[in-house]
Order: C-alpha cells, then sequence, then structure tokens
C-alpha cells in the first residue's frame, strides 16, 4: 500500500492531461499511487491516460461509460483511496 493515494477525476483534459501527470511523476516523493478516474470523456483524454497507466506501475485507472457529474466522480475517486493520505 502507498503512504498517499492522489485523486484525479478528469472529463475531457486532453489538453492538459499529459503535463499534469507529468508533474506528479516527476516529484521527488514517490510513495503514492495515482487513481484516475474518467469521466467519460469524449476528446482522448483516457487514450493518453491509458498510455502512461501502461508505463507506471503507480497509475490506475478506470472510466465511467457516462457522465457520472464531477462530484460523483471526485467521490468515486476519494472512495477507492486506500492510503493513510489522499489528495
Amino acid at each position: 500500500m502507498a503512504l498517499v493515494t492522489i485523486g484525479m477525476p478528469v472529463r475531457n483534459e486532453r489538453r492538459f492531461i499529459s503535463q499534469t501527470i507529468e508533474d506528479i511523476l516527476n516529484q521527488t516523493f514517490d510513495d503514492f499511487v495515482l487513481l484516475i478516474s474518467d469521466n467519460a470523456s469524449e476528446d482522448g483524454t483516457y487514450e493518453i491516460v491509458q498510455g502512461y497507466a501502461q508505463k507506471d506501475r503507480r497509475i490506475r485507472i478506470f472510466r465511467h461509460s457516462r457522465n457520472v457529474g464531477s462530484i460523483e466522480n471526485f467521490r468515486f475517486v476519494r472512495d477507492l483511496a486506500d492510503s493513510p493520505f489522499f489528495m
């Protein structure tokens, strides 16, 4: 179990998702898991995230088949966290 879970609820973030993930992965602290919950993106966000997940075991991704709304998407990723710390 990682010390920190970083929850990232996303929807249609193709423009910014790569830089955001890179910034998280390049931190000096590395005892974390990055949970990404894609809220039925339609712009290729999920495919970009899949590429990162294949390269880094700390990334776990989930995808909703329909838009569940931003609050529910955040709750979903928060509820999946099993680390002592969550952000």
